[in-house]
């Protein structure tokens, strides 16, 4: 491992994993779960263990699922609601194998990459290279539809692990703040106006400290530093307020109904018989498309996902972690409110929203799921 790469390994860190909330997810897998072909349905339902069909809810239920055991990395011994006893041990053994498995939920690329690079043919001098990992989001995609594909065995793996996890991986890789963060050089404690590096050369080369995918951006007159974890950041925007938005709400509506979630998805169904919407819809190998679909939320990002101002920036250690990396906080200045960034931004979350119903469904059509 050459240095360069040590040095972002240890700067690049996790954007707070569960991308669009728990109304997003299920409300995108709800939409998908119409869309399905007749064969994908009975291959799903024999995984799920529901018969020969899906009852409502199955994919949205079952999508959900890699959010939901979070709880168990912070503590083993806790309990998630509506889990039976058989559930709880599940999700505890598989935490227990796989105790990282809240960074598969995302990459960092600097929002001026070209593009998720080519894990086919890998560019050995592709500068948005070293921002990847073998567990990030677009690799853990592809481990799901090989297992699902049954090119390759997992012993702690299973065949419904595999379906949870595509299915919320795929929702969580169109949010563009789960492929995309932003990346600042500093070499003081302070800085009165952060300046964002997009352009991945420049970061390597200045050693860029990032935003945790936006989660240090923070939508607060006169934050603290470093201020204690709020949903008053712009990650939180996208992952909460903006599905809201999206729904009907007029702003960040204070909690997850089965009606909340009926509202997200019947707009995703109208908007997925659109005609404009079948543009979204990619060709060739659907074993590419995770590259593809990284690429296209990295680009998402650089179009205008992060304000335009900021400023109050300071230097924290991420103190969880046996290596803290250094990330900059900052306080937003533009766009000057919460409320105006959710009316800028409101039909960017709903392309984005749109695009992952459309094209996680037609993936599930697209696999060949092992007999």
């Amino acid at each position: 491992m050459n240095i360069i790469f040590a040095l972002l390994c240890i700067i690049a860190t996790a954007s707070q994993a569960g991308a669009w909330g728990e109304e997003g997810h299920r409300g995108i897998a709800e939409a998908v779960q119409g869309h399905l072909q007749a064969a994908t349905v009975t291959a799903i339902a024999k995984i799920a263990g529901t018969g020969d069909d899906l009852p409502p809810g199955t994919l949205a239920r079952l999508s959900v699922w890699p959010d939901q055991i979070r709880a168990l990395t912070k503590n083993p011994h806790a309990a998630i609601t509506g889990f039976s006893p058989a559930e709880m041990e599940e999700a505890r053994q598989f935490v227990a194998a796989h105790p990282d498995n809240t960074n598969w939920h995302f990459v960092d690329l600097p929002p001026g990459s070209a593009h998720y690079p080519d894990l086919t043919h890998p560019d050995p001098t592709d500068p948005a290279l070293p921002f990847t990992n073998p567990t990030d989001i677009v690799h853990m995609i592809h481990r799901s539809v090989d297992i699902l594909e049954g090119r390759t065995e997992s012993a702690m793996f299973t065949q419904l692990q595999a379906l949870r996890w595509l299915l919320h991986l795929s929702e969580d890789i169109h949010q563009p703040l789960h492929v995309a963060s932003g990346y600042y050089s500093t070499a003081a404690d302070t800085l009165s106006h952060p300046t964002m590096l997009t352009d991945p050369s420049e970061v390597t080369a200045q050693h860029g400290k990032n935003d945790r995918g936006g989660n240090v951006l923070l939508f607060l007159a006169n934050p603290t530093c470093p201020t204690k974890p709020t949903h008053e950041n712009l990650h939180a925007i996208w992952d909460n307020c903006l599905v809201d938005v999206v729904g009907g709400s007029r702003g960040c509506g204070s909690k997850t109904t089965d009606k909340t979630v009926a509202h997200v998805a019947n707009h995703l169904k109208m908007r997925m018989q659109e005609p404009a919407s079948q543009a979204f819809r990619l060709q060739g190998d659907y074993h590419q498309w995770p590259e593809q679909w990284a690429t296209d939320s990295v680009h998402a990002a650089a179009a205008g996902v992060f304000p335009s101002e900021l400023d109050s920036g300071c230097v924290i250690l991420d103190s969880k972690r046996p290596h803290p990396p250094v990330h900059v906080q900052s306080r937003v200045v533009a766009p000057a409110t919460k409320r105006a960034y959710l009316q800028e931004h409101k039909a960017d979350a709903d392309r984005q929203l749109t695009k992952a119903a459309v094209r996680l469904a037609d993936l599930l059509n697209h696999i060949q799921w092992k007999e």
